[in-house]
């Protein structure tokens, strides 16, 4: 979907890995000779300069999906404030009428634990929720760190490799 018009860092790195899963200078070497070949103008430069926009893909694309994971879990936080303000309130409420009315005390007394019971489960209710968001943005940072890194290592070896 994002791939440029040519050959470029991408279609190198296809077909380098596609020879060898640990590439050597004579992988580099034969790979780049053969894709010069398709394409005359084409020069390890021209690689090394092609791999920015597709680091910039991948930077922009995992930083889309950080920030829809943070708007996320600021929902799920929000959600848990406003719950939990909610109860709190309402506790409130009833313990002062708990006061003004006698005669009612005892089921009163019964909400107020339900309500107790609530807030403590509340962590633990949405904690789940966050752990998942969590641990998407960590995935989405590595793995967008690990495509960054493979094309830093593809660079050095070009570099290295094809002078």
């Amino acid at each position: 979907m994002n791939n440029s018009p040519g050959i470029d860092i991408l279609e190198f790195s296809k077909a380098l890995f596609k020879k060898n899963s640990t590439p050597a200078a004579k992988d580099y070497q034969q790979v780049f000779g053969v894709l010069q070949a398709v394409e005359e103008n084409l020069t390890p430069q021209r690689l090394i300069e092609s791999s920015a926009g597709y680091k910039k893909i991948v930077r922009d694309l995992a930083a889309q999906d950080i920030v829809k994971g943070n708007i996320r879990k600021a929902e799920i936080d929000g959600t848990k404030v406003a719950e939990k303000k909610a109860l709190d309130t309402e506790q409130r409420k009833l313990d002062e009428e708990i006061l003004r009315l006698e005669a009612e005390l005892q089921s009163k007394k019964e909400r107020i634990a339900e309500i107790a019971s609530s807030l403590n489960g509340i962590d633990q209710k949405y904690q789940t929720d966050l752990d998942e968001v969590a641990q998407k943005l960590f995935a989405i940072d590595h793995a967008s760190q690990q495509v960054i890194g493979s094309f830093d290592d593809i660079e050095d070896g070009i570099r290295s490799y094809l002078k």
